[in-house]
């Protein structure tokens, strides 16, 4: 990724992380593609590297 292009996307993110921090809470999350924006809520998550593989 060059500089122009990170700084570009940096630009187009910043308006939906305003957007989630001013009108849903810090559970929800938004994955966007070429074609469409999902809104997400997590209520329960476990993270875990337990079972990675080198």
């Amino acid at each position: 990724m060059t500089k122009e292009q990170y700084e570009s996307f940096e630009v187009a993110a910043k308006p939906l992380i305003q957007w989630l921090a001013e009108n849903v809470h810090p559970h929800h999350s938004a994955v966007v593609t070429s074609t469409d924006a999902e809104l997400f809520m997590s209520e329960c998550v476990v993270k875990t590297e337990e079972f990675l593989k080198d």
